[in-house]
């Protein structure tokens, strides 16, 4: 196990949720926080997710965007649950990817070895007291 795995406390241990097809297959205490952070009830979730859906199909431009829960939800969330601003956001998703392609192409790390060795950013070892991850940006470094 490396350095970095040991630091990691296990999922459960700080209350986050294993990978799920439900983007309402959460914790307890993930539920408590998306009722009062942004106003999530899982029922009129699940509604919004129709509604958006249904937004999409009916937009002849937005063909090949993905439908899944997952993805709905997390417009959804962004917007706090705000269905039109959520429609608005993804739409505008799709125009990026589709007039930037290459920004949005999988690229293996070994091809990006320039980007580590700028030395711009890094993952701490620990996370914080929830059980995020912590990313460290440095700026003033561009790869410019």
């Amino acid at each position: 196990m490396s350095p970095r795995e040991e630091a990691t406390p296990p999922r459960e241990a700080v209350g986050m949720c294993s990978p799920s097809d439900d983007p309402f297959h959460l914790t307890e205490e993930w539920l408590r926080r998306a009722r009062e952070q942004i106003e999530e009830d899982p029922q009129e979730a699940r509604k919004n997710i129709e509604t958006l859906r249904q937004l999409i199909r009916g937009d002849k431009n937005l063909k090949s965007i993905r439908e899944d829960d997952i993805f709905l939800a997390g417009f959804l969330r962004a917007r706090k649950h705000n269905v039109e601003k959520a429609f608005k956001m993804m739409k505008q998703y799709h125009d990026m990817r589709k007039n930037y392609p290459k920004y949005f192409q999988s690229i293996l790390p070994s091809k990006m070895k320039f980007v580590y060795d700028a030395h711009t950013h890094a993952v701490l070892p620990q996370r914080d007291s929830l059980g995020r991850a912590v990313l460290l940006v440095k700026a003033g470094n561009g790869l410019c």
